[in-house]
């Protein structure tokens, strides 16, 4: 991890930063990452990697709980901003892909806003970006 942090230091002073993609379970990591290197700017991918599928599958009442802990871990450092975008990928479980039709952007807008908004209100709107990850979130729409 010493080595880790170096490099991250390296990057840092090169004016770099790093853009990472982990699953929510890894969020209380990445925080103490942050803290450990502030000087380097992290950009958390796809709403902090939320997984609803295998072993966290139907278990929304623990998952998004601890989801919203370690996104609130994290939006306390304030060297890491969030992308938002990245959620048609299985993992999100929204089955969306599974569709004959693809889902309308109302019918997202609706699924995907508390999520969104969550992430906002923790990071500000200064700290957020939206993402498109087309091709990979192509699969869930379109």
């Amino acid at each position: 991890m010493l080595h880790y942090r170096a490099g991250a230091r390296v990057l840092a002073g090169m004016g770099l930063c790093l853009e990472n993609s982990l699953y929510h379970p890894q969020l209380a990591e990445l925080a103490a990452f942050a803290r450990a290197v502030p000087e380097l700017i992290i950009i958390l991918n796809h709403i902090g990697g939320l997984v609803r599928v295998g072993s966290y599958a139907n278990r929304d009442d623990d998952v998004l709980p601890a989801w919203r802990r370690g996104i609130a871990a994290v939006a306390a450092c304030p060297n890491v901003i969030i992308k938002l975008g990245g959620v048609g990928q299985h993992r999100f479980g929204f089955d969306w892909q599974e569709r004959a039709k693809p889902i309308g952007s109302a019918e997202l807008a609706e699924a995907l806003s508390p999520l969104m908004q969550y992430c906002i209100e923790q990071f500000g709107p200064d700290r957020c970006m939206f993402e498109s990850n087309f091709p990979a979130d192509k699969v869930s729409y379109e």
